[in-house]
């Protein structure tokens, strides 16, 4: 179904995507984790020129994105499903928004990401909101099917935000399902990050000094794994700069909770090109094309 939908309005990330995202935050105030991250995300979200806004109410939310038009929409919230409907919700400040409500309101995102516990849930649920955003004419949905966490549920799609813009000039990514995996697979580097920085303070100078080596390494590993036949080899290397750190240091894969595991992306989001990728391969073709007929 997705595939002929994508055949028919196809959709392509333009440069300027940035510009045409919006974050939606639908916890209460009085929630001091949730505000905590949301100021971060804010205050992130001004230095990226990224727009943000705080729900009051579900006709808050839906006037919002009516107003601006967003092509990638996140939303950062509470999710919840009802066993007797087998249907998942958001909640926007306390008020559930259900399908019912995405659909009846002709809310059309072709990205969304939905940074919230149990959007999509996989054991016998068929009514998610999810699929609500589909009927919409959505391509591409980011949703989970178990719980997360505040704090890493916000980082992770901080850093889609943080690298969004020249992903989307340069063209690293050929499609939405490339960048959005890596994001979310990627995930747990920060949680190793932020381990091993807390670390730093309390060791000796010869102990600072093999952690930060460690961490100046995080990046080219992270970035190896874009390629999947060496993903293996990638995560192994990892494995053994984490071993070279005395016992008391030490960390391992079985002491992080991965919580990029719980992310599914819906929908066909390898079809959805970024058009900086499809202008470079043009530009690459153009050059083979030209050495070709000069010949």
């Amino acid at each position: 179904m997705h595939y002929s939908f994508n055949n028919n309005f196809q959709y392509v990330i333009p440069k300027n995507i940035r510009d045409k995202t919006l974050v939606l935050f639908g916890s209460s105030a009085h929630e001091v984790e949730f505000l905590a991250m949301n100021n971060l995300v804010v205050d992130e979200c001004k230095n990226l020129k990224i727009k943000t806004y705080v729900c009051k109410s579900i006709k808050d939310f839906i006037s919002i994105i009516k107003l601006e038009k967003p092509e990638l929409l996140i939303i950062d919230s509470h999710g919840g499903f009802e066993q007797k409907t087998l249907s998942s919700y958001l909640i926007i400040n306390d008020e559930k928004l259900t399908s019912e409500i995405i659909i009846k309101n002709k809310i059309h995102v072709p990205l969304v990401f939905l940074s919230a516990c149990t959007t999509n849930p996989t054991y016998g649920f068929v009514n998610s909101i999810t699929n609500a955003f589909f009927s919409g004419g959505s391509f591409s949905v980011t949703t989970t099917f178990l719980p997360i966490s505040i704090v890493n549920g916000s980082l992770t799609y901080l850093r889609l935000l943080r690298h969004l813009d020249s992903v989307a000039t340069n063209g690293d990514f050929p499609n939405w399902l490339s960048y959005i995996s890596h994001i979310t697979r990627t995930a747990f580097f920060s949680d190793i990050v932020f381990q091993l920085s807390n670390q730093i303070v309390k060791r000796s100078k010869n102990k600072q000094k093999t952690i930060l080596d460690i961490l100046n390494k995080l990046d080219k590993i992270k970035d190896n794994t874009v390629s999947f036949p060496s993903r293996r080899a990638t995560f192994e290397q990892l494995n053994q700069e984490l071993n070279k750190l005395d016992k008391d240091l030490r960390i391992s894969f079985e002491s992080f909770i991965h919580e990029n595991l719980l992310y599914s992306h819906l929908g066909r989001s390898d079809l959805i090109k970024f058009q900086s990728w499809i202008d470079r391969k043009i530009i690459k073709r153009n050059k083979l094309f030209s050495k070709t007929t000069h010949k």
